[in-house]
């Protein structure tokens, strides 16, 4: 009973981390000796040894078969631009005789005759042109006419380069079509169509024949997405299974009731998937039994570890829970302890000292919350006087107000337009009223911004604006607008000794809403918002404000949208651009307002 009270003691002051990673320890190192020993010795090792004797023996497989039709494709390619040929083709086979187009057809046939009997594996060539067509060696053009047309017009599309056809009238052959194409002074008008049958399984056989056990008890598969070019299986004719296996190295999948190895490699020139199907059913019926040795054992062995897990995982999980509950406790506002049925004053491991620091700090927060209770009513008492003190805005509207009207009834009416446009520019920026406002509110804003400058100004300030009513209900940003004819104030009109001119322009469609603002008098450089975010542009005060404006649009709306800038001759457009988007209609004193613009 002692030695069990000391072990328990002992396990129970060791630290949280060695408790982790002593567990961690016993279960890694089981799952590593089960997994090695039944896995590796079963799975890795049949899968990666038939892997790769199955990639290597299809890589070279794959890359005779496409060496010898590049040779055909390439001789076929040397056949269409020679001269002879091209002369034969390109002559007007309508105006000869009888005679003339028999020696004719002849010429070219000894021609195509010859490149036949240059390569061992091509079975026939055939040459079809508008009036005739001729075919040479050991076979005839078996296609049918359809099948004939489409692979025409497949070769009139690919404008001279081959295009591969399977043969479904002879099997064991397949088809090389290429347009024949004029090159005299580059003319490149249809001659004819040039039709190659290829000994296929020839071309096969002598690349199989390193792998003799391949060739009955390995099928090869050669295919494109949508054609079949060599199937050496009849239970193949299906590719989706065999196509969602491309992207892996090899693949296990069942065919006809059998389970079958499946190992693809894809090759250029021609583009074609070449997949070899390996018999897997002795060796998966080995892996299978190991397999299911290997999750019975492993099944069992979890349940071990879950079960001492649990029981160790109940332990901690209840000192955080004590933990927990006086944390809520004191989250409501009561400082008193709460009795948790068990004492951690005696603990040295980590759960024990964090309990104990929890309680001693909760000791030190009563006792602070006390002491300073006071101090904080003080404090509040204090704010609230100071706030009693401050202007409140509405006092600061109704002195402009007043002015107004004291200026009015002087007679004073730039003083009174002024002020009045001054009080309700002033409003409008104060008025928590949100990021969007509609383009309604920003011209009016801009109107009354307008009224103060022309006093201003005068005769040296021309303000012209263009708009569409059906915009008015457009949502834009607060405050983006008048910015912008600020600026063109400030770096066009301002520096004239002559007239100047602003001119706002609203357009828009059903998507998209474009703001323009024109001023003469100045230039800047049209990737200005650039030059500026890097500190190669520096200017006294410009360029805050635009970039404030662009930013706000891009996190609003997206970072298509935006300002864009454009000079020239000394005159500056700045363009933004926003999404045409509405809301209900807002009740708002600005909007309300029955003002008439002079645009």
């Amino acid at each position: 009973m002692k030695l069990q009270g000391r072990s328990r003691n002992w396990v129970t002051n060791l630290s949280l981390y060695k408790k982790i990673s002593y567990s961690s320890f016993v279960i890694v190192g089981l799952l590593t000796i089960f997994s090695l020993s039944m896995y590796m010795n079963t799975t890795r090792v049949f899968s990666n040894l038939l892997y790769k004797e199955s990639a290597n023996s299809l890589s070279f497989i794959a890359k005779n078969i496409t060496a010898q039709l590049q040779v055909i494709d390439q001789s076929t390619e040397l056949l269409v631009v020679t001269q002879n040929l091209q002369s034969n083709l390109s002559k007007n086979y309508t105006s000869l005789s009888s005679f003339e187009q028999n020696h004719l057809k002849k010429t070219v046939e000894d021609q195509l005759y010859t490149y036949f009997y240059s390569n061992k594996f091509i079975d026939s060539i055939t040459m079809i042109t508008e009036n005739y067509t001729i075919c040479t060696g050991n076979s005839v053009l078996q296609e049918n006419q359809e099948y004939q047309n489409e692979m025409i017009l497949a070769a009139r599309a690919n404008r001279g380069k081959e295009v591969w056809y399977p043969s479904y009238e002879k099997d064991g052959t397949i088809l090389l079509v290429r347009s024949v194409l004029k090159v005299e002074n580059l003319d490149l008008s249809e001659l004819g169509t040039l039709i190659v049958r290829i000994n296929f399984d020839d071309i096969l056989t002598l690349a199989m024949n390193s792998y003799d056990y391949l060739s009955s008890d390995c099928p090869l598969l050669i295919y494109t997405d949508t054609t079949i070019f060599h199937d050496a299986s009849s239970n193949t004719s299906d590719l989706s299974a065999l196509s969602a296996s491309l992207n892996q190295p090899y693949s296990i999948l069942h065919i006809d009731g059998a389970e079958t190895f499946c190992v693809t490699r894809k090759m250029k020139d021609p583009d074609w998937i070449y997949t070899l199907l390996v018999p897997y059913n002795t060796i998966f019926q080995t892996i299978n039994t190991s397999l299911l040795t290997f999750v019975v054992l492993l099944a069992l062995l979890a349940f071990i570890i879950q079960f001492i897990s649990d029981l160790m995982i109940r332990k901690v999980t209840l000192h955080f829970h004590n933990l927990s509950r006086k944390m809520e406790v004191l989250r409501h506002g009561d400082t008193d302890a709460v009795d948790v049925h068990y004492d951690y004053s005696t603990r040295q491991d980590e759960i024990g000292l964090l309990h104990q620091n929890f309680d001693s700090m909760l000791h030190d927060f009563k006792h602070l919350t006390l002491d300073n209770y006071a101090k904080q009513l003080l404090i509040k008492d204090t704010q609230l006087k100071a706030l009693r003190q401050q202007i409140n805005p509405h006092f600061l509207y109704n002195t402009l107000d007043s002015i107004n009207w004291r200026a009015k009834a002087l007679r004073d009416n730039d003083t009174s337009v002024m002020v009045e446009s001054l009080g309700k520019l002033l409003r409008y920026a104060l008025n928590e009223q949100g990021d969007l406002v509609t383009l309604q509110e920003e011209l009016l804003i801009a109107e009354h911004y307008i009224n103060i400058q022309k006093i201003r100004f005068g005769d040296r300030l021309n303000y012209i604006c263009e708009t569409c009513e059906p915009f008015h209900s457009s949502l834009v940003p607060k405050m983006s607008i008048q910015p912008l004819l600020e600026n063109a104030i400030k770096y066009g009109v301002e520096h004239l000794v002559v007239p100047g001119c602003i001119h706002l322009q609203i357009k828009g469609s059903l998507e998209e809403l474009t703001i323009l603002v024109t001023n003469d008098g100045s230039e800047i450089p049209t990737n200005i918002l650039e030059l500026l975010q890097t500190g190669a542009y520096h200017t006294a005060g410009f360029g805050i404000g635009l970039q404030n404006i662009d930013s706000r649009i891009k996190l609003l709306f997206g970072e298509k949208y935006g300002l864009t800038f454009h000079s020239k001759n000394e005159v500056t457009t700045v363009t933004m651009n926003l999404p045409n988007q509405t809301e209900p209609e807002r009740k708002n004193e600005l909007v309300t307002e029955k003002e008439i613009f002079p645009c």
